[in-house]
């Protein structure tokens, strides 16, 4: 909380024209920002209740991680485990409850393991994880609820001589530019930051020009990139073994 409030004085200081929010602020912050009449958009989270002047740029967390699941399903994987990222940012929720329906559908398992936001907190969340976990009770693949998460599955893995996805199968929501580049290539829920990045852009130069612009709620679908680390058409080999 200390952070963020020197970050919106910062903001005030700064005289900036425009914000773009990522994740919940704190009601005091959003009163001070709002009562500046600062125009405001928020990214990969909803707008807070009683500021629908604010428009909000989110993907379909739920649809996105719920076609993972069952992509995931189709390879016959019974065990799942996820990854998540901190719970007070909006996007965590739905991508969890996404993963879990599919797994209900399907009738799989899932354990639920806190990485918060950092990729060290996540190794050491799966590193502990797969300590507790007999052998036979390991998940069979783990999906990481960003790419900060997912880097930390990976390196909790190479510390143990794992391969992907012939021990373990690793996924992901969001896609990254190097995704392609690593062996294996990683298989990921793609939320196009490119189109969120121009949409919020648009937004706001909207609320830059008018004072009357009205807040509006854009939900983008995802789509579901496949290539190795899941499974698929797998060759040989992996990145830092």
């Amino acid at each position: 909380q200390a952070r963020e409030d020197r970050f919106v004085a910062s903001i005030m200081s700064q005289r900036v024209a425009a914000v773009v929010v990522t994740y919940n602020l704190s009601e005091a912050n959003m009163r001070t920002l709002a009562g500046w009449g600062i125009p405001m958009v928020f990214v990969d989270c909803s707008v807070p209740n009683g500021y629908a002047q604010y428009s909000s740029i989110t993907t379909d967390s739920f649809q996105g991680s719920h076609d993972m699941g069952l992509h995931l399903a189709s390879h016959g994987y019974k065990r799942w485990a996820f990854v998540g990222h901190t719970n007070t940012w909006s996007s965590r929720k739905p991508r969890q409850a996404g993963f879990e329906a599919a797994a209900a559908t399907a009738g799989c398992s899932v354990d639920i393991i806190e990485g918060m936001n950092s990729s060290a907190t996540s190794c050491e969340a799966v590193s502990a994880y797969l300590i507790e976990k007999p052998r036979d009770e390991w998940p069979e693949v783990f999906y990481a609820s960003n790419t900060v998460l997912l880097h930390g599955i990976f390196e909790a893995l190479r510390r143990r001589s794992l391969s992907v996805p012939d021990d373990l199968a690793v996924v992901a929501f969001d896609d990254f530019e190097w995704a392609e580049m690593i062996d294996p290539p990683v298989t990921v829920v793609d939320q196009d930051i490119v189109t969120i990045g121009r949409a919020a852009g648009a937004r706001l130069l909207q609320q830059i020009k008018s004072t009357n612009a009205v807040g509006e709620e854009l939900i983008l679908k995802p789509t579901l990139k496949v290539r190795q680390s899941c499974g698929c058409g797998r060759i040989k080999g992996f990145a830092g073994r």
